[in-house]
């Protein structure tokens, strides 16, 4: 008498007899989990896009460091410099590829970096062209006296190779920047 007493005061009243056990059952959990399951597929898709977006903007991002920078290497050498001498036709063109292995910019194209056992990462083609100042639609070949080369145009074009990764899709930029004398 003493104890159900005790429990009156606390005012809890437990049923004589079986005592039903806290928890879930089976089938609670079987249908928790498929709900579970439902709403991480529904969300699954959006972690996927995400993962190729970060990709491709990461590639982008490092295209486009890559075309500047070498524009601005370009355009910081002196007028008269060698490596924006024009020395046959209307163009000075050279090909480099950023090896995967070495993490950096090499001459040569993608062959190259394959013959190599390595893998081109990015291929990078900087191109050159000069002309007068009054005229500006015909490049100046390499045979114009140095006195008439008033302008020289470097563009930098940069294009990453993961054409076919399903993580990006090979994004590709250029730059064009002007030198005068």
């Amino acid at each position: 008498r003493q104890a159900m007493e005790m429990e009156v005061r606390s005012g809890v009243t437990r049923p004589r007899g079986r005592h039903r056990a806290s928890g879930f059952s089976l089938v609670e959990a079987l249908i928790a989990g498929a709900i579970l399951l439902t709403i991480a597929l529904g969300i699954l898709p959006l972690f996927i896009r995400s993962m190729v977006n970060n990709e491709g903007g990461s590639d982008f991002t490092q295209i486009s460091n890559a075309a500047k920078g070498r524009a601005e290497e370009l355009f910081e050498l002196p007028f008269d410099s060698p490596t924006l001498a024009i020395t046959t036709g209307t163009e000075s063109s050279f090909e480099e590829y950023f090896s995967q292995r070495d993490k950096v910019w090499r001459l040569g194209n993608e062959s190259d970096a394959s013959g190599d056992s390595d893998l081109a990462l990015f291929l990078r083609t900087s191109r050159i062209r000069q002309f007068n100042i009054n005229d500006l639609n015909t490049p100046l070949d390499s045979s114009a006296p140095p006195g008439s080369v008033q302008l020289r145009e470097i563009t930098v074009q940069v294009a990453s190779t993961r054409a076919g990764s399903p993580l990006g899709s090979g994004r590709q930029t250029a730059v064009r920047v002007f030198k005068s004398q």
